[in-house]
């Protein structure tokens, strides 16, 4: 969306300022998910606004700052220069790309040519390591607080931290000692710190790792254009090409408030040492006790200093009856012990008494998603907290029973991390963790000694009951949640299906090699095989009803962006099968004659590069009906009857060129209204069954109605002369078609359920999730191995250089979901 906004010099908005009065003409919330993501930012010095950014809000509402293309051009152009990126980066952003850092980290390496990597499940540090020993990735993104989850841990990067070419952090406090660590354990790095604010982003940089000792604790300076000065009250001023154009409020923007001289006042304290600044805190968390002033921040970092490295604390500043304000210092439950002596000497040396600090323990700490502390929720939480008398249990009982010991330590350490209530039967995204909250449950479940199979069971939203059962080795008694398992035994379904697609395409090859028998046997398999390509189709039109048709409403602009995304795909993987048969044509000295066009681009990916850019449009007229599977059903039936009509108008194809290829994509086995209608049917089944919460009585439903449909198709095809072989493709062949398909479907909610872990299970599903990529590549095979062939290249190698090439690049890319989907989870 950012991008497409900034090709087509739009004004991006990102977030929500109540105060600023605006109306966006599209709105799109981020969705989970993530993976490699590959663009062009192009600079542009033009005055023209580009976006509207929100403040993360950590000491008061959020405002709405406009800021123009050349800002946002500047900023990037600094950080290329000041990292010395280039095309070979390939980086991990562990910020939500919904925030100025991450959207600036994913424009500067884009501009540089590089590809950036969105974690699933936000910043992990174990999912960092292993991509880094494969050597995917080679630079990172992330703010102190996700890095301090290495520095307490450095072991789980290990070795690999050499292959780290470039790091940015942000404008977080870090201590100098804390830098330096950063450099060991990624000594090969480019290690870039900013400071800088929405107003002005990336205003300072700090090289840490050529950074001389005395200067580690700063935060840079200005680089480029850009100027840095402290004013006489302590405040930092800045000025340059990247201070934004001004702040949005009911609707207008008014310009920032500059000085004559383009100088902005901010709302930071700082000093400048031989031009070096370093930040002291904010001007407006500021605490006056008894006359003596001192910014919570500043203060906080004088107490990490004398304490232990690691130590959890945090201040702020709280309302007190006797002295009108006081700091309150904020430490986890059971590190107390911990803050003394350093906080009697932090606090003698701001000139304050003992009394004028309160210590607290808090078991969560409210955060942005970026990992800023929101001093003002988290001073508003410690005022509740002191003024209660007593405080909620940590952990709840289920109505059975007390937790076993195995839930116990998982709820304990799922509290500490969230600050909730945790029960047995509660998951991980039940409770609403988060990315920094993942990576405490990691961190602490590694301290408490359980196995990494923990983190990758929360992520596929296992319960607490669920993880301790098969800690245990014994069987969960909790269901999986049902969208994960119709995801998986729609994605094992669709793989099942690809793979007959690509045995019905390559089998006459085998055949042709095993003689009489493998002829016998082919006229028994073949006639089933045809179930791949309708049933595919069915299977996609299952998918649109259950992922595509609910964002309809409230998700339309995502639903338009993953649907242009497929188009893409598919538009290239028919343009890859046509350079391979436009290869086999020249080569073979066939040359193009006057069905050219049919004989370049007919495959069965031709019909999904129309399907899927038309989705929408038949999801829509679904959506206006009254009975929305009747509907569907009515589609179907339309679909099919104009498929017969055209075939019974167009038996024989009387064109060339174009044209023929138009009546094969309208008569014959891959044309559009044929599978649009198996699509139609796909759709109205999900439709159908989204009524259905329990996956029990959704599988029985399916094998009910799948064994019912199965037998009356077979009967219908069995009746008719020449039986299944000569009417597999036909009509009445239909209900056989999708009785098989809903049969299958209940065997994938069943495994799902109860064997998605085996190794059968998760290929199935893998190759589900690679169907659209399968389907290119063997599309690619055949013609390859014709032109090789034609230069006199005997046919097994040609046979297997294709197919090697194809399964390669398919068990690599299996490998990659595998790592993402599995990770580490055994098998049941």
């Amino acid at each position: 969306m950012a991008a497409r906004a900034w090709e087509d010099a739009k004004i991006l908005m990102i977030g929500e300022a109540p105060g600023a009065g605006l109306k966006e003409a599209a709105l799109l919330k981020a969705a989970p998910g993530g993976g490699w993501w590959e663009g062009v930012f192009v600079p542009d010095a033009s005055a023209k606004l580009a976006q509207i950014s929100t403040t993360s809000g950590t000491t008061g509402q959020p405002k709405a700052i406009a800021i123009s293309r050349r800002a946002i051009s500047d900023t990037v152009d600094r950080l290329i220069g000041s990292m010395e990126l280039d095309a070979s980066v390939r980086e991990y952003v562990g910020v939500p790309v919904t925030y100025s850092f991450g959207l600036g980290r994913v424009r500067a390496v884009s501009a540089a040519g590089g590809t950036v990597f969105l974690p699933d499940n936000g910043f992990r540090p174990d999912e960092i390591a292993h991509m880094l020993r494969d050597g995917e990735i080679n630079a990172l993104s992330a703010v102190p607080t996700q890095l301090r989850t290495i520095l307490a841990n450095p072991d789980i990067i290990g070795a690999a931290g050499r292959r780290l070419r470039w790091l940015e952090l942000g404008s977080q406090h870090m201590a100098a000692e804390e830098k330096r660590r950063l450099t060991e354990i990624f000594p090969e790095a480019i290690i870039l710190q900013h400071y800088g604010l929405t107003e002005a982003s990336r205003s300072s940089f700090l090289r840490i790792d050529q950074a001389a000792d005395e200067v580690l604790s700063s935060v840079g300076h200005a680089v480029g254009e850009g100027a840095i000065r402290i004013a006489q009250d302590g405040r930092i001023e800045v000025r340059g090409p990247h201070l934004a154009s001004g702040i949005v409020t009911d609707g207008t923007c008014d310009p920032l408030p500059v000085d004559e001289n383009g100088w902005l006042r901010t709302a930071d304290l700082g000093v400048m040492r031989d031009g070096w600044l370093h930040f002291r805190g904010r001007a407006d968390d500021v605490a006056n006790i008894g006359g003596v002033k001192i910014a919570a921040e500043l203060f906080e970092r004088q107490l990490m200093e004398k304490l232990p490295p690691d130590t959890p604390v945090a201040a702020c500043v709280i309302k007190d009856l006797l002295r009108g304000e006081k700091l309150a210092v904020v430490t986890m439950v059971g590190q107390k012990v911990a803050l003394s002596p350093g906080i009697f000497d932090a606090v003698a040396e701001a000139g304050l008494r003992a009394g004028d600090v309160e210590l607290v323990e808090l078991d969560a700490w409210p955060r942005t998603e970026t990992g800023k502390l929101q001093r003002q929720q988290l001073a508003d939480r410690v005022q509740a907290q002191l003024a209660m008398a007593t405080a909620p249990e940590a952990i709840a009982a289920s109505d059975d029973g007390a937790l076993t010991e195995q839930e116990a330590r998982i709820a304990m350490i799922w509290s500490d991390a969230l600050g909730l209530s945790v029960d047995r039967d509660d998951s991980f995204h039940d409770l609403g963790g988060d990315s920094l909250s993942a990576v405490s449950v990691m961190i602490r479940a590694e301290q408490a000694g359980l196995p990494p199979e923990v983190m990758q069971r929360m992520f596929a939203g296992e319960t607490v009951r669920q993880i301790a059962a098969a800690l245990d080795g014994t069987p969960s008694r909790q269901r999986m949640d049902i969208r994960a398992i119709r995801a998986d035994a729609l994605n094992a379904v669709r793989g099942l299906f690809a793979l007959l697609i690509v045995v019905s395409h390559w089998g006459p090859f085998f055949v042709e090699r095993t003689g009489a028998a493998g002829a016998a046997i082919w006229s028994v398999t073949a006639p089933l095989l045809r179930i791949g390509t309708p049933g595919f189709a069915m299977v996609y039109g299952m998918g649109l009803g259950l992922f595509f048709f609910g964002r309809l409403d409230s998700g339309r602009d995502r639903l338009r962006q993953r649907i242009r995304a497929n188009t893409r795909l598919l538009v290239i993987g028919v343009a890859l099968i046509a350079s391979a048969q436009t290869w086999r044509l020249i080569a073979t000295g066939t040359g193009f004659g006057p069905i050219w066009p049919e004989q370049l681009f007919y495959e069965v990916i031709l019909f999904y590069a129309l399907m899927v850019p038309t989705s929408l449009f038949w999801l829509r007229r679904i959506a206006a009906t009254r009975d929305r599977v009747f509907g569907s059903l009515m589609l179907a039936a339309a679909a099919y009857g104009v498929f017969l009509l055209l075939s019974f108008l167009m038996p024989v194809n009387p064109f060339t060129g174009w044209a023929s290829l138009g009546w094969h994509m309208l008569v014959a086995p891959y044309a559009y209204p044929r599978l649009l209608a198996a699509a139609a049917l796909g759709l109205a089944a999900a439709l159908w069954l989204q009524q259905f919460k329990d996956a029990t009585d959704l599988r029985a439903l399916c094998a009910k109605w799948g064994a019912a449909l199965g037998a009356l198709g077979a009967l219908l095809v069995a009746s008719l002369p020449g039986g299944w072989t000569q009417n597999a493709g036909e009509i009445v062949a239909i209900p056989a078609f999708a009785g098989a398909a809903l049969l299958l479907y209940a065997g994938g909610i069943h495994s799902a359920e109860h064997w998605r872990t085996t190794t059968f299970m998760r290929i199935a599903i893998i190759c589900g999730m690679l169907a659209f990529p399968i389907f290119i590549g063997h599309g690619m095979v055949i013609p390859i191995k014709a032109a090789l062939e034609s230069y006199g290249i005997s046919g097994l190698i040609s046979t297997v250089v294709p197919v090697g090439l194809f399964a390669a690049i398919m068990v690599w890319l299996g490998r990659r979901i595998h790592r993402m989907m599995f990770g580490r989870v055994g098998t049941n």
